[in-house]
């Protein structure tokens, strides 16, 4: 969510969250929404027909910039909110949240989390059928060099990710299973799946830096046979992959750490 606000790098992202969830992604701290800071404070503590001590002036005046700056951090949040509220209605067909509308206010009084949270509960589930036919596809998903081998990777860790939305989704061990009997196949790599099928290995992460890296090898033995147009694609191709490798070497080091 890229609309600020000072509770943290996660900005309002907290509104369209579970609360376990927003403590999962943010070191297990809490969503602190401001309240709303109500009317101006009055000075207090000075009797009628007396002149307030220069103390009560000072302490009065602090009270008011705390109202000030809660004033502007509600007003900020309440814009944020406003903001949000009109992206989900902006980019969700109607007729899935009318439902919540009211007569008068339309969407004015519903918050961002309920208008989520109704999606998902009632349109967001992946059934039964739906996850056969993703496993299905993964089974019959072909490869071949010099088609990227990212390409196979993308489609399904994207698989795997819409999966997670049923009880029973797409485990890595069945991405790791499947992409390997898909490379197998191709005869290029029997040395590399022995390799790793010794490893007993289910990390889909290591799995495939590891056959980025050995697609690379064949992408440089098939260019060094080629002639001068043919090795300009393999080229780029080798750029592609390569951009790929950095890309996930980048989502599973630790974060302080940098790429040289």
């Amino acid at each position: 969510m890229a609309i600020p606000f000072e509770d943290g790098d996660l900005g309002l992202a907290g509104m369209v969250m579970t609360e376990s969830v927003y403590k999962g992604i943010n070191s297990g701290n809490k969503f602190n929404p401001p309240t709303q800071p109500g009317i101006q404070p009055r000075l207090s503590g000075v009797t009628a027909g007396t002149e307030p001590t220069t103390a009560q002036v000072m302490r009065h005046s602090q009270k008011i910039d705390e109202w000030k700056k809660e004033k502007q951090l509600w007003a900020e949040y309440k814009a944020g909110e406003q903001a949000i509220r009109n992206l989900i209605i902006d980019n969700i067909d109607d007729e899935y949240i009318s439902e919540l509308k009211h007569e008068r206010t339309q969407y004015k009084q519903i918050p961002p989390f309920d208008l989520m949270e109704h999606v998902t509960n009632c349109y967001g589930k992946v059934d039964d059928a739906a996850i056969i036919e993703m496993r299905k596809e993964m089974l019959q998903y072909t490869w071949h060099p010099p088609t990227p081998i990212t390409n196979m990777f993308s489609r399904f860790s994207e698989l795997k990710k819409t999966s997670s939305l049923a009880p029973h989704g797409i485990t890595t061990q069945e991405l790791v299973s499947a992409a390997i009997v898909i490379i197998c196949n191709t005869g290029l790599f029997n040395t590399e799946c022995d390799e790793w099928e010794k490893k007993k290995s289910y990390d889909w992460a290591a799995f495939q830096k590891y056959f980025i890296k050995e697609s690379l090898k064949v992408k440089k033995h098939t260019a060094a046979q080629l002639g001068y147009n043919e090795t300009a694609a393999a080229v780029l191709e080798l750029a592609e992959d390569l951009n790929s490798v950095k890309e996930i070497l980048q989502a599973t080091r630790p974060r302080n750490k940098k790429m040289k």
